[in-house]
This record gives C-alpha cells, sequence and structure tokens, in this order.
C-alpha cells in the first residue's frame, strides 16, 4: 500500500500545468487502480479497502492538493486580480490626465481667442471712443463760449422789452447758474465715462495678452489689476477688496497664462463667501522668488479636501455650478513655471493660496 500510494502521491505533486479538475480526476483514478491492485494480491475485504482508502485520501490528497495545485492557484488568481486592478488604476489615471490636459489645450485656445477677439474690439472700439471723446472735448469748449457770450450780453445794457425777452427766455429753458454748472459737469462725466471703456476695453487686451504669449519679462501687480477690472464686477457686490502691493519685480513669464490664475483663484474667493466678507491681495519677493497670496474671509478647506484640490475634476460646489479643473489648470500653469502654489485653510476662518514663482526661468525652458 505504501509503495503504491507514494507514487500515486508523486505523480500528483509533478502536476504543473494541468488544471486543478484533471489533476483531482487522476490522482483519484491512480489510488483506486492501486486499491484494486492491492486488494487482489493481499485478498483484502474490499469494502474495508474502499473505506481505508477514502481515508487516506481524505488525508493524504488535501494537503498536496492544497499546496501544490490550490495555492498556487489562488495565488495566481489573485495577482491576477492585482494586475488587472492596478492597470485600471494606471488607464484611470491616463485618462484622467488627458481630459486634464484636454482641458487645458482648449482653454489656451480660448484665451487666444478671447485676445485676438480683444484685440479686434479694441481696435473697432478706440478709433469711435478717440473720436466721440475729441468732439466731446470741443463741445466742452463750445459750451463754455458760449456761457460767457451769454453773460457778456447780460452786462450789457438792453431795452426793457429785450431784457423781457431774454428773462422769459431763461426762464423757459430753465438757465441759472446750476444750468451752467450741470451742462459743463455732463460733459465732463461723458469724457470720464469713455476713458472708462477705452480702460475696459486695453484691460482685456493687457488680460488675454495674445500679444505676449510667448516668455517675456511682466509686471505681476499690471496684471492683478487688469485681471481684477475684468472680473470686477463678481468681486466688489460681495467683498471687500484690500491690496498690499510690495512692488515686486518683473519676473519672466506667459503673462496671459498667470493672468488665468489670479482670476480662478480672485473668483473661488468670491464664491468662497456666502454673504459678504474680504478679500486681501499681497505681494513680496526675495532674492529669487516673488509671491502673491490671496486670502479670504469665507468657509475654509477642510484637512481631507486640502491634498485634493488641485486634483482634475474634483470639486465641492454643487454639480452644475464647477467642472472642478480651475484649480488643477492653475497647478499645471505653475509648475509650468517652476513655481508652487501654497495652501493654509481652516474650516470657518477662510482660505489662503500662495502662489510661489521663480524671478528668473531656466535658459532651456523658455529658449
Amino acid at each position: 500500500m505504501n509503495k503504491y500510494s507514494h507514487k500515486a502521491i508523486d505523480k500528483a505533486s509533478g502536476i504543473g500545468s494541468i488544471t486543478l479538475q484533471i489533476a483531482v480526476i487522476i490522482f483519484v483514478v491512480e489510488i483506486m487502480v492501486m486499491s484494486i491492485l492491492v486488494m487482489v494480491e493481499n485478498n483484502i475485504n474490499p469494502y474495508f479497502l474502499v473505506l481505508l482508502d477514502s481515508m487516506l485520501l481524505t488525508l493524504l490528497c488535501s494537503p498536496i492538493i492544497y499546496y501544490k495545485i490550490i495555492l498556487p492557484y489562488i495565488t495566481q488568481q489573485h495577482e491576477n486580480l492585482n494586475i488587472v486592478r492596478k492597470e485600471k488604476e494606471k488607464q484611470q489615471r491616463l485618462v484622467r490626465k488627458f481630459e486634464s490636459t484636454q482641458y487645458q489645450l482648449l482653454q489656451t485656445e480660448k484665451m487666444a481667442s478671447i485676445g485676438h477677439l480683444a484685440a479686434g474690439v479694441a481696435h473697432e472700439i478706440n478709433n469711435p471712443i478717440g473720436f466721440v471723446n475729441g468732439n466731446l472735448g470741443a463741445l466742452k469748449q463750445y459750451v463754455e463760449d458760449f456761457i460767457d457770450l451769454i453773460s457778456s450780453y447780460d452786462e450789457a445794457t438792453l431795452s426793457t422789452e429785450d431784457s423781457h425777452k431774454v428773462q422769459a427766455l431763461k426762464a423757459k429753458i430753465g438757465y441759472d447758474d446750476f444750468f451752467k454748472e450741470d451742462i459743463v459737469s455732463l460733459i465732463k462725466e461723458s469724457q470720464e465715462g469713455l476713458e472708462r471703456v477705452k480702460k475696459i476695453v486695453l484691460d482685456l487686451k493687457d488680460f488675454a495678452h495674445i500679444d505676449n504669449a510667448d516668455w517675456v519679462m511682466a509686471d505681476l501687480q499690471k496684471g492683478l489689476d487688469n485681471t481684477i477690472n475684468i472680473i470686477s464686477s463678481k468681486l466688489t457686490f460681495k467683498a471687500e477688496l484690500v491690496r498690499e502691493y510690495a512692488g515686486i519685480p518683473k519676473i519672466t513669464c506667459i503673462p496671459y497664462q498667470l493672468n488665468e490664475v489670479f482670476m480662478n483663484l480672485l473668483l473661488n474667493a468670491a464664491h468662497a463667501i456666502k454673504e459678504s466678507g474680504k478679500i486681501s491681495i499681497q505681494t513680496g519677493f526675495d532674492d529669487e522668488n516673488v509671491w502673491v497670496s490671496i486670502k479670504d474671509t469665507g468657509e475654509g478647506i477642510s484637512e481631507e479636501h486640502i491634498s485634493k484640490v488641485f486634483d482634475p475634476f474634483f470639486t465641492t460646489k454643487p454639480i452644475g455650478t464647477g467642472t472642478g479643473l480651475g484649480l488643477s489648470v492653475c497647478y499645471g500653469i505653475i509648475k509650468n513655471h517652476h513655481g508652487r502654489i501654497e495652501i493654509d485653510s481652516q474650516p470657518g476662518e477662510g482660505a489662503m493660496f500662495k502662489v510661489i514663482l521663480p524671478r528668473v526661468q531656466p535658459e532651456e525652458h523658455i529658449s
């Protein structure tokens, strides 16, 4: 019995690539064949031999099958599942990266389109603004001259009849000191309004900065002011804006990209404030870096979310109100500038985003 059983065990142990089901069948068949041979040789009661073989099969086969066949099979399947899971995670990361990159490219194209549009609008609007502003200047001078002329007539000696006619006409049109002051003031306010329109158009052009789409020396504080002017309606109605500029030097950068970073950070700060609050903008510099910090008095960011805010498509805003790509785009732009963004926030105490950028970019990066 021992001789045949050991041969069967060795046979089962040598099975490598055969599937689990075939291995078990072969093993059981060989045990049964050897049992019959033993029964014939020793004239043993077959029922007793079957019982004994069943016991041996349970004792001998179970550990061998488990360790030689079942365990390796389970281990291999587990490894296969891990490989599949890792591959799936890798594909998901690649998909997210692709979608983020695609979004950044779309944003870049959109900004370029805005720049071209702004340049066209600036050209088309500046011409009529120029001659309207010039005409208002001439009109203001004419009105002042007419007022002086009328004043001269007031000082002249008129007949009683003519004097009554002049006074009646003045009363009819409401000509008095207020009239004289107000008409000049209206022209002056119109000129100021035209200057504001002109500045908004130029700020829009500077914000998109299509003329400087490459690496240039630029003033970040001017970019901040241009950006604020473009989105002021979304900021000032709910937050007090405080600017504390340190007179930072110009740096090598792609201006319109950094303007987009400032726009996203400022809009996020405004969205974080529910009713009213304050947004503080500070700048600073040292021998190697410059920085811009934007701090709000909004709801703040929880600790569990801070590590995720730059992940593509992550957002805490309600569905339909945000893509979750704004800060991801900011992170990509700042990384491309060899800089970093630091976050300091506590729930209920607001948040501070600090953009730190090198004053000079590596030559090989901008060439």
